[in-house]
C-alpha cells in the first residue's frame, strides 16, 4: 500500500510539472502588467506558503501525537504532561508569524497605494492633467472637486499643480452596463479646440470620452476616478491591478502602470443586474505618440458628432427637440 500511494504521488507531481502554462489557475492569478498587480501577485504567493506550510505542520503534528497516544491492545496509552508555559512555549512561534504577516501586510498595502513614477517612453503629462486625489504618491485634492470632474465639468484645477510628468488622472463612469472613461482635456462641442497638445495645459469643455474600452500610454502612471451613475459596479482588470467599487454618489480611486502595450480585460464582478455578464471593460496601452493621435481623433469625431446632432435638432429633422 504504502508504494502505490508513493508511486500515484510520484505521477502526480510529474503530470503537474509537465503541464503547460497558463495565464491563469485555481491556485495562482495571472501574470501581472504594473507594479501594483506585481505586488498584489507578491502578496498572494507568501500567503499561500505560509498557508500551506503551517497546514502541513499542524497535520503533520496532530498525525504525529494521534500515533504516539493511541491506545493499543493489552498496553495503557502514553500520557502527556506538561509544566508551567507549556502552552505559551507552543503559541509563541504562531502568534511571532501573526505579527510578522501582520506588518508584511501594511507594508504592502503602503506599497501597493503608493503610485509609481513615469517610465521609459512615458507621456509627458502637463501640470493640470496628473492626478489630484487622495492616492499616496499623489497631492490631495477635496473629494469635491474630484466628484465635480466627474459630473462632467472643466476639471478642477488645484492651488498647488503636481510636478509635471506625474500620473494621468481618468475618470472612469460605470452605467448599467458599460463605462465612460474621461480623459484630460481633448473637449467636444461647436467652437471647441480639437487638437491635444500634452504640453498647453488641458482644455475648458467638454472632456473627450471612450466607452468600455480605456486607452492609456505605456509605463505612463494612471490614477481612476472611479464612481457609478445607478447601482454598484467594480473595476477589475487582473493584470493592471486589484478590484475598486464603483459606488453611486461616491468617488474610488485606484491606479496603475501598465509596462507594455497590448490589450487588457476585465470584468465587473459586483452583480448588477440582468445585464451584469455584459458589464466588461478593456484596457489598450499604446504608446505616448499613439494615445495623443487617439484623443485627437475622439475630440474631432466626438466634437464632428455633437455639431451634427445639434443641428438637425435645431432644424427640426430629428426628433427630441433643441438640445
Amino acid at each position: 500500500m504504502r508504494v502505490a500511494v508513493l508511486t500515484a504521488g510520484a505521477v502526480a507531481f510529474a503530470f503537474a510539472l509537465l503541464a503547460p502554462a497558463a495565464g491563469a489557475s485555481v491556485l495562482g492569478p495571472r501574470a501581472g502588467h504594473s507594479p501594483n498587480a506585481n505586488d498584489i501577485r507578491t502578496s498572494y504567493w507568501v500567503m499561500l506558503v505560509v498557508a500551506i506550510i503551517v497546514g502541513l505542520l499542524v497535520n503533520g503534528a496532530l498525525i504525529a501525537v494521534v500515533l504516539r497516544y493511541r491506545a493499543r491492545r493489552d498496553s495503557q496509552p502514553a500520557r502527556l504532561t506538561a509544566g508551567r508555559g507549556f502552552f505559551l512555549r507552543a503559541a509563541a512561534p504562531l502568534g511571532a508569524l501573526v505579527l510578522a504577516l501582520f506588518i508584511f501586510g501594511v507594508a504592502m498595502t503602503v506599497k501597493t497605494e503608493t503610485v509609481a513614477s513615469p517610465g521609459p517612453g512615458a507621456l509627458q503629462t502637463s501640470a493640470s492633467e496628473t492626478a489630484q486625489v487622495g492616492v499616496r504618491g499623489v497631492s490631495g485634492q477635496a473629494l469635491a472637486d474630484a466628484v465635480s470632474t466627474l459630473r462632467n465639468t472643466q476639471s478642477a484645477i488645484p492651488t498647488a499643480a503636481p510636478i509635471k510628468g506625474g500620473p494621468l488622472e481618468i475618470d472612469a463612469v460605470a452605467q448599467q452596463w458599460i463605462w465612460r472613461f474621461f480623459y484630460p482635456g481633448g473637449p467636444i462641442g461647436t467652437g471647441a479646440k480639437t487638437k491635444y497638445d500634452p504640453t498647453n495645459g488641458g482644455y475648458a469643455g467638454n472632456r473627450t470620452y471612450s466607452v468600455d474600452e480605456l486607452v492609456v500610454p505605456v509605463n505612463t502612471p494612471v490614477v481612476l476616478n472611479i464612481t457609478s451613475t445607478d447601482v454598484m459596479h467594480r473595476w477589475f482588470v487582473p493584470a493592471l491591478g486589484g478590484q475598486v467599487d464603483a459606488v453611486p454618489g461616491h468617488v474610488s480611486h485606484t491606479w496603475f502602470r501598465a509596462d507594455k502595450t497590448g490589450v487588457f480585460d476585465g470584468q465587473s464582478t459586483a452583480f448588477s443586474g440582468t445585464g451584469y455578464s455584459a458589464d466588461r471593460m478593456w484596457v489598450k496601452v499604446v504608446t505616448a505618440d499613439q494615445y495623443t493621435k487617439f484623443l485627437n481623433k475622439q475630440a474631432s469625431d466626438l466634437g464632428a458628432a455633437q455639431a451634427y446632432v445639434q443641428k438637425a435638432q435645431t432644424s427640426g429633422n430629428v426628433p427630441g427637440g433643441t438640445p
